[in-house]
């Protein structure tokens, strides 16, 4: 019986992203209403996480990129391709975007996680 060695576990901060290669490695992030995206590709043994906070900058004075769905997701994909996957091979999954309570009226309008699987999804 094989016993596999035990894996290496990334946390992975809001703003922040991780590709990992034929290594195999755990990457976690801590969600509440901010929203993680992992891609995979499979066949490239190329996978990653990114840890997204808001949907969208909300001004243009303000560049941390990576905190954003909008501005966080190119470079993260670009890092993906530049480790060996392919656009056309890449498996998403979404996790995050909760409302945390207690709530208020302002939570449920404002529903911040909600807006950022929207600019995600898109």
């Amino acid at each position: 019986m094989e016993i596999e060695p035990k894996l290496q576990k990334h946390y992975v901060a809001s703003g922040q992203y991780r590709v990992s290669g034929k290594k195999r490695e755990i990457l976690e992030a801590i969600l509440g209403t901010c929203v993680a995206v992992t891609l995979c590709d499979r066949r490239a043994h190329v996978g990653g996480l990114i840890h997204l906070l808001l949907g969208e900058p909300p001004d243009v004075d303000t560049w941390e990129p990576l905190r954003y769905a909008k501005t966080g997701l190119p470079p993260f994909i670009r890092s993906m391709c530049e480790a060996g996957a392919r656009k056309e091979r890449l498996e998403a999954h979404i996790a995050g975007g909760a409302l945390m309570g207690p709530l208020s009226p302002m939570d449920l309008e404002l529903d911040i996680g909600g807006r950022t699987l929207e600019v995600v999804e898109k």
